[in-house]
């Protein structure tokens, strides 16, 4: 998964035409880690969708820009626009199926 820094989360999702899943988080948040491996089980059977990461610790400020009130939060982005946002654990099916929308 592309590990993204506010500096590139402009170039790489923002600017990026197709879909965009982002995913939120902490590494010491235990509902982030068992995530995770779920997300990372949709991009091996997802095409046509970009899979990124964001480290919440990283950058508070843009976090609070973004409207991430708590973590894990998925946001997917079609050419640069939020589509879906997911908070919380997530099961494959419901990001499978927000991905869909």
């Amino acid at each position: 998964m592309n590990e993204l820094t506010k500096e590139k989360f402009y170039t790489e999702v923002g600017a990026y035409s197709g879909k965009v899943l982002v995913d939120f988080y902490a590494p010491w948040c235990a509902e982030c880690n068992a995530l995770s491996p779920v997300i990372e089980a949709v991009s091996q059977k997802t095409n046509g969708v970009k899979f990124c990461a964001f480290n919440c610790d990283n950058s508070r400020e843009f976090v609070m820009d973004m409207g991430i009130m708590s973590i894990p939060t998925i946001i997917i982005f079609e050419n640069g626009k939020e589509k879906a946002r997911l908070i919380g654990m997530q099961s494959e099916d419901d990001i499978v199926n927000a991905l869909k929308k």
